[in-house]
């Protein structure tokens, strides 16, 4: 007699919710393709005065080697006196015995009268993405500007982060008097009409500063982070791992820190991919009307304001808007990506 063949029983998985999300995040091609794009920002924003810079890269000067911009970084941050000979030098006087400049040989402050005075400030072979009405060059100043773009989004969101986490903790933990203490206030900010606020408070200065921008556009806009700690730290707060850390006697402070919120930060990190786009959205509207940064900063937004005064220039609305809503919509790619990775009924 023939003995049935048992199934084996289903194994439980032993993946850890971080690789779980990793893999579900891969399966969004949409969010995936978006993280690439904005790894390749963030390299050409780190890498900028190797890319678009009027000094040499390196040269022969004098029989002896140099490296103007690794001297000029060298100085400014005071690792040693390493070129400080080259710090004031006029690098465009000097005679070189030979010398390989950046692919861009341009800085953003840097103006072509030539240009201006032949009326050639569109695309040509020597300005690829033409040049604003003043001669300076639009595609040193997208890359440039992606510079103040990421720094304004990440700290700017890294403020709201560490406001709104600390607020949400509070609330969600302790509830009683301090939860509704907080949800007032949350409530009272929400009710602010954020982009006038941060317009009218900027312009009570003669010149825009930008940590004064990256510090409003945080301060308010953490109502969401807070709102979302306290929503999951009241649903943990009364699980069994909580009640044993408690019961323990650790400390509030190692309870909400090193048990509650680890467990909580998963919509946290979503809202934060939204967030920085948002901030980038701010910034660059407030550099269009002339409230952003100093004139003498370059960013996207204020290539933009440049586009307004010179209707036929379209390369000044075309390529710093194409870098806004390509950079704003991978950040809202990869939040709908990691919205959908983190649910944990996707889970096998």
């Amino acid at each position: 007699m023939e003995s049935k063949s048992v199934k084996p029983a289903k194994e439980v998985s032993s993946e850890s919710y971080g690789a779980f999300v990793r893999r579900q995040f891969r399966k969004r091609l949409l969010g995936v393709i978006s993280l690439y794009f904005l790894i390749a920002v963030m390299l050409a924003a780190v890498f900028a005065d190797f890319l678009a810079n009027d000094k040499p890269l390196i040269a022969s000067y004098k029989n002896k080697l140099i490296f103007p911009v690794l001297q000029q970084y060298a100085v400014a941050v005071g690792i040693s006196s390493w070129g400080a000979e080259f710090a004031l030098a006029d690098w465009k006087s000097m005679h070189y015995e030979w010398s390989l400049f950046p692919p861009i040989p341009y800085l953003p402050s840097n103006t072509d009268q030539d240009a201006v005075n032949a009326n050639k400030t569109n695309p040509t072979a020597q300005h690829w993405l033409g040049t604003d009405d003043i001669g300076r060059d639009v595609f040193s100043g997208v890359i440039h500007g992606a510079r103040y773009a990421l720094a304004i989004g990440v700290v700017a969101m890294g403020i709201a982060l560490l406001i709104g986490v600390l607020m949400g903790s509070m609330a969600g933990f302790f509830g009683g008097k301090t939860d509704m203490l907080i949800s007032r206030l949350i409530e009272v900010i929400i009710t602010f009409p954020t982009f006038f606020l941060i317009i009218t408070v900027v312009a009570m200065f003669q010149q825009g500063n930008i940590w004064l921008i990256m510090a409003l556009i945080g301060l308010t806009n953490w109502t969401e982070v807070a709102r979302l700690i306290r929503g999951e730290f009241l649903r943990i707060r009364n699980l069994d791992f909580v009640t044993a850390a408690t019961s323990l006697g650790y400390s509030r402070s190692r309870v909400i820190f090193r048990h509650v919120l680890p467990n909580a930060l998963g919509p946290v990190l979503v809202s934060a991919a939204f967030g920085v786009a948002q901030a980038i959205l701010i910034e660059s509207a407030l550099s269009f009307l002339g409230f952003g940064v100093p004139p003498t900063v370059v960013t996207w937004g204020s290539i933009l304001q440049r586009a307004s005064g010179s209707i036929s220039a379209w390369w000044l609305a075309v390529f710093p808007g194409l870098m806004i809503f390509l950079t704003v919509s991978a950040y809202n790619l990869i939040g709908d990506a990691l919205r959908d990775a983190t649910d944990p009924r996707l889970r096998a």
